[in-house]
């Protein structure tokens, strides 16, 4: 009889998503224990764990399983890019179609779905390309997420996604990748972002809530916009840090129900959380720019006025000047914007913009919240 791991997934009310262990099992197991002193008995790694690696992975996976026993935890884990793929290949799926290493040490295959406690779909899709390919002795082609990964994954809406790679257009990421490309290959870059590109797919399959991955060692914690077809929906995304970073968010506690988080370092120390934007409204001040599919709104809440910024495939309008604001109806992520606007000269007409699906909201300078 198929022994039962003691935290299954489907039952947890919380969820500690946990960014690159890097095989570090003494890193892990110092968070473990943290973890399960808070009670905490279903983790998730995001990638990269890389206990399951050489000739030494028995004995790791053994001390691994013995130290979540002790815990009554189990640890559930999507592939990264630093992982023997062939090794894990040789492990069966079980009936539910995971992939136990051992009882409580279990990997979720690319594609797999759950149904939490709560009722909401989590949507598993690990897999990213290595930047430094060309600069690794052990590489795998298997890292990659691939057709079949997303035909697997399939196209039904899930809650949460959790992965090692993120998706496309997050801010925050983005202008870390442009400021540290200098340290990698272009060819690197470009398998990097190809890879990127492909989680992107199976993440607009899925059109989730949240979505929590790992892989780039810095974190990040952002809410985006984004469309599909004339639809429009909005993603918390949160990248995590690598448990070999000190004082910086490398755990997220999940509630399955709410989706809230919070994160904790890798010594189990919590950090505050602001939550991202998601909404300008009319009660709000400073400045800040909304961006649209091809263009840009600069509101400046405290002089009541909005400008539009064309973007390289706008069409120009004689309206692209200056306005004073009147009314903000509608201004959300992943949603089309409306607001009224006036000229600036007396007894000017009021007249309402419809803008396409909003993609971000950023502060141009700080008391904007």
């Amino acid at each position: 009889m198929e022994k039962q791991p003691f935290a299954p997934i489907e039952s947890a009310t919380t969820l500690a998503a946990v960014g690159d262990v890097h095989g570090d099992v003494p890193a892990l197991f110092r968070l473990l224990d943290v973890l399960a002193d808070s009670g905490i008995r279903c983790v998730i790694g995001l990638g990269d764990v890389g206990i399951l690696w050489g000739r030494n992975s028995n004995r790791d996976v053994q001390k691994v399983e013995a130290r979540l026993s002790a815990n009554e935890q189990t640890f559930y884990w999507v592939d990264g890019n630093h992982e023997n793929h062939t090794l894990i290949a040789t492990y069966p799926t079980d009936r539910r179609g995971r992939r136990p290493i051992s009882t409580n040490f279990i990997h979720l295959p690319r594609g797999h779905r759950v149904t939490l406690a709560s009722g909401r779909a989590l949507a598993a899709l690990g897999g990213a390309n290595s930047v430094d390919r060309s600069q690794r002795s052990t590489w795998w082609p298997a890292e990659s997420v691939s057709g079949t990964d997303l035909a697997t994954l399939g196209p039904g809406y899930a809650d949460l996604i959790i992965s090692h790679d993120a998706p496309e257009d997050v801010l925050a990421l983005d202008n870390y990748l442009d400021k540290t490309a200098f340290m990698w290959p272009q060819i690197g870059i470009a398998y990097s972002q190809a890879g990127r590109a492909m989680f992107h797919r199976g993440f607009l399959q899925v059109r989730p809530k949240l979505s929590v991955g790992g892989h780039y060692h810095l974190p990040i914690d952002e809410a985006v916009g984004y469309a599909v077809g004339d639809h429009g929906f909005a993603t918390r995304v949160v990248v995590l840090d690598t448990l070999q970073h000190v004082g910086t968010a490398s755990v997220a506690m999940i509630d399955t129900g709410s989706l809230a988080i919070r994160f904790l370092t890798a010594d189990g120390e919590e950090l505050p959380v602001r939550e991202p934007l998601t909404e300008l409204t009319e009660s709000m001040t400073g400045e800040w720019v909304v961006h649209t599919r091809d263009s840009r709104h600069r509101f400046d809440l405290d002089a009541g006025t909005v400008d539009r910024i064309l973007g390289p495939d706008a069409q120009p309008e004689p309206s692209d000047r200056v306005r004073r604001l009147r009314s903000i109806d509608r201004c959300r992520l992943g949603e089309r914007g409306r607001w009224a606007v006036e000229d600036l000269e007396p007894n000017a007409d009021q007249l309402w913009h419809e803008s396409s699906i909003i993609r971000h909201i950023v502060p141009v300078k700080s008391g904007g919240r």
